[in-house]
């Protein structure tokens, strides 16, 4: 099949986990023998006026990067759900109506350039798979303007998009189900992962003192406040170190500010961003995986740690409770500080039995997600879409 794919993002410029999705399966479904064209939103553009498409390989896929608007200052939660900028999107349309694709898959759920191009293909007739991935929840937590404009556009362009699908997909349930934009139909097929060569050694001790991680945006909706205050609490009866890696989702400033208040800037450590090859390493390098998430989608952080053989200790809201349990993680429902200091405890004073055990667990649930079949998945929802594909 010849298949064009559209993402909000695309490595190595990403925000958050969804990037690296889309362009595993982007790759899964090449490596399958179809041709495939990746149009995605350029985060990195900070030029109103950008026209030009940046369009070049892209391993086994041609990449086309749009520039998009830069978000207002201050609002980095919206730095992949702008428009397109003008002049580039004239462009988008003039090569999306040249372009002889027997089907699209469209990646995410209330982004301007995902609706967009929905727009165009209609007008084609060019049918098209959408995934959710997770409804937008920062500007639900922007006050009300914000919140009434992402009500406006989900109910009048995204709901257009999905409705017009030849099929919908989502990661979880639970982002099919989101009360904030229910979809009301489609099938569930979950993130992926490739396993590491390599897990964690069964007979490593927490070490002293313990390396705490999250991988995570830094936003209030990954709970990284609940973190912080629990590193801090064990902090004053054993050592430890937390290191947080992720972009800022809008509210880096006030957890910087949290740990200031804590006086816990000599344990508590923004990291940045890290290189996706070095994600197995950084994971087996820390003691246990912290994702005391208020929302999520999926998750796939904790499925990672699973697969390293790292304690994850976690909130099962949402995505996250569709892979794990009692028996592969430590559960903490809520966000009571004090509660996650205890599981932290936990992890420290567990029997090698007890860990060995869960550790097994996790890797047992790992391994029944990996990417293989889950590519085959969106293959065969992808040829099911529409009448184009008949024969591919």
């Amino acid at each position: 099949m010849n298949l064009l794919v559209v993402a909000p993002e695309y490595p190595p410029n990403v925000i958050g986990g969804g990037g690296a999705v889309y362009e595993r399966v982007a790759q899964g479904l090449a490596a399958l023998g179809h041709n495939l064209t990746v149009v995605y939103g350029d985060i990195t553009n900070r030029d109103p006026f950008a026209k030009d498409l940046r369009i070049g390989p892209g391993g086994a896929v041609r990449l086309i990067g749009v520039p998009l608007l830069p978000p207002p200052r201050g609002v980095n939660w919206a730095i992949s759900a702008t428009p397109a900028a003008p002049l580039a999107a004239a462009n988008l349309r003039r090569l999306l109506q040249r372009g002889d694709w027997d089907v699209a898959h469209l990646h995410g759920i209330g982004f301007p350039l995902v609706n967009a191009c929905a727009r165009i293909l209609a007008e084609r007739n060019i049918p098209y798979v959408v995934t959710a991935h997770g409804v937008p929840r920062g500007p639900f937590t922007r006050g009300r303007l914000f919140a009434s404009i992402a009500r406006w556009y989900l109910g009048g362009a995204t709901r257009r998009t999905v409705e017009g699908a030849s099929a919908v997909t989502g990661i979880s349930r639970a982002v099919l189900d989101d009360p904030n934009f229910p979809i009301g139909r489609g099938t569930v097929i979950p993130n992926g992962i490739d396993l590491p060569a390599a897990t964690r050694g069964r007979e490593e001790a927490p070490r002293v003192p313990l390396r705490v991680l999250s991988i995570s945006r830094l936003s209030a909706n990954k709970g990284i406040d609940v973190a912080i205050n629990a590193v801090a609490l064990l902090r004053r009866s054993h050592p430890v170190e937390y290191d947080i890696y992720g972009t800022d989702g809008g509210d880096e400033r006030a957890l910087r500010a949290l740990v200031d208040a804590a006086g816990a800037d000599a344990y508590v450590h923004f990291r940045g961003t890290f290189a996706p090859e070095s994600r197995d390493r950084l994971l087996a390098d820390h003691d246990v995986l912290l994702m005391p998430s208020r929302v999520e989608g999926f998750g796939l952080a904790a499925l990672e740690g699973l697969a390293t053989g790292i304690p994850v200790i976690a909130n099962p809201v949402d995505g996250l409770a569709q892979f794990l349990s009692a028996e592969n993680a430590v559960l903490v429902p809520g966000h009571d500080p004090a509660a996650w200091c205890e599981a932290l405890e936990r992890i420290i004073t567990e029997s090698p039995a007890e860990a060995h055990r869960r550790i097994d667990a996790g890797l047992r649930t790992a391994r029944a997600f990996a990417w293989e079949p889950v590519v085959r998945s969106y293959e065969s929802a992808l040829a099911s879409a529409g009448p184009r594909t008949a024969g591919t």
